[in-house]
């Protein structure tokens, strides 16, 4: 019988490990068996090894000393792409890199044991610097970073891309916590105005934090983002928590956040430049003549140009927050009266977004527009997967009929409806929607090879007749 642990409990275990970090520090003169400077894919966790972690050492790392550590969650176990992601930053602050190739979306008790094991790990196979833990994750690993940070109160800074806390788990932190938390989002993200919101109310808590935007959707940022945040969180560190920085890189680190200050105001993205201006001033007041930086900062503030952005940013979220409401609630009553009028209401709402926003200038109501579209997209799918969870696969279908109702021209909205279909065993329907997503471009049937759902659709004429002349993507 397998006994449920409360997540808190599990991550006691995390703590203990956190713990025997400067035993391990004192008896461990080198890093392990890791080549310094090249990415090792997968390193099988524990006896077992049904579990494994990609790993990277910077060549830049001090032998003999403790390393800081920068563990990392993809939202779909990929743990070697996380980082690829992070290299640069590694090299820039001679880090141990350690990302999960087991951890994806799902629930929190399953992740926090694969977290524990790989704590486990790291902390009894390197040297780790107990004081220099930090979490990144992307989309829903950057909930469980942020989470695992709250509920340990051990971890010193967390990177949070493309989402941010879990307040639907109730994980977040206290006012006052000395957690340092830096937030990274792009402007298509639809998860951009909930790392405001984020932001606004981390502030509120006096919760030290800063947010990065870049150009770009829903994905891991680039390697300069991600390098700036690790700037912000180790200069911060610096100030707040005595971390030890090796001389040069705090000035390195205010040079490229002054470049990206520049790089904002001269885009036209005053919003932006003018909270980089502010956090340079209070994190490197000591480091630069803070006189002509304040001149900088009123003028931008008291600009028509500022106000006139900042006005229509305020507006635009609130006006996209209507929209995603709104969206939701149309899907959650389309799920409690099936179908009839629930399709003909979704319909008509997709109609009057769509048309409102048609042949729109401006490049922010175009982010926002893409936005609301990536937001419905990701509820729908996400609300799917707990019906499938549960096994209530007509429940799933319903929600991959609002996608391919809301979305048709995506192939992917209709490789779900097929998924559900076979499932349901409606032989001619997984064809038809499979045939749809064809015609749409999808090419990688061995995806769907895998997929425990086609498994009786394979081997059969059809099958091979509809994927006969696609060229499977590499």
């Amino acid at each position: 019988m397998k006994i449920w642990v409360p997540a808190r409990n599990i991550l006691l275990l995390v703590l203990l490990a956190i713990g025997t970090a400067r035993a391990q520090t004192a008896t461990t003169s080198n890093p392990g068996p890791l080549p310094a400077g090249e990415v090792v894919e997968a390193i099988p966790l524990g006896n077992e090894g049904t579990e494994s972690y990609a790993a990277y050492l910077a060549g830049t790392a001090q032998p003999g000393r403790p390393l800081p550590v920068l563990i990392l969650f993809d939202p779909a176990a990929r743990g070697v792409l996380a980082v690829n992601a992070f290299r640069e930053v590694a090299e820039a602050y001679g880090l141990l890199l350690v990302g999960s190739n087991a951890s994806r979306n799902g629930p929190y008790e399953r992740n926090f044991e694969i977290a524990n094991r790989l704590f486990s790990e790291i902390f009894s196979k390197y040297p780790i610097d107990e004081n220099r833990v930090f979490l990144a994750g992307f989309s829903g690993g950057s909930r469980l970073a942020a989470s695992i940070a709250v509920l340990t109160g051990q971890i010193a800074g967390v990177i949070g891309c493309g989402a941010g806390f879990d307040s639907s788990a109730g994980y977040l932190p206290g006012p006052g916590t000395g957690l340092l938390y830096a937030g990274v989002v792009g402007t298509r993200d639809m998860n951009f105005p909930e790392m405001h919101h984020t932001r606004e109310w981390l502030q509120k808590l006096e919760i030290e934090n800063k947010l990065i935007v870049f150009e770009g959707g829903h994905h891991w940022p680039g390697p300069g983002e991600l390098l700036r945040a690790m700037d912000w969180l180790m200069r911060a560190g610096q100030l707040q928590a005595n971390f030890s920085l090796e001389p040069g890189r705090a000035d390195a680190a205010l040079a490229r956040a002054l470049d990206a200050a520049r790089a904002y105001r001269d885009s036209g993205r005053l919003v932006n430049a003018l909270m980089e201006y502010r956090d340079i001033r209070k994190w490197y007041g000591e480091l630069l003549e803070t006189d002509s930086l304040s001149g900088r900062i009123d003028a931008l503030q008291s600009s028509p140009a500022y106000r006139a952005e900042a006005e229509q940013l305020e507006q635009i979220l609130e006006e996209e927050e209507a929209w995603t409401t709104r969206f939701r609630e149309l899907a959650e009553r389309h799920l409690g009266e099936g179908e009839g009028r629930g399709y003909n209401r979704w319909e008509s709402a997709w109609g009057r977004f769509r048309k409102k926003f048609e042949g729109e200038e401006g490049v922010q109501v175009a982010a926002m527009r893409e936005r609301v579209e990536g937001f419905v997209f990701a509820f729908c799918i996400e609300r799917a997967n707990t019906y499938r969870a549960a096994g209530q696969y007509e429940q799933s279908l319903e929600l991959s009929r609002l996608l391919t109702s809301g979305f048709p021209d995506r192939p992917y909205a209709w490789i779900r409806a097929a998924e559900d279909h076979a499932r349901l065993g409606q032989d001619e329907a997984v064809f038809g929607a499979l045939a749809k997503a064809v015609t749409l471009g999808f090419s990688n049937p061995g995806a769907l090879r895998s997929n425990p759902a086609f498994g009786p659709y394979v081997n059969r004429d059809a099958w091979h007749s509809l994927f006969a002349g696609v060229d499977e993507v590499p």
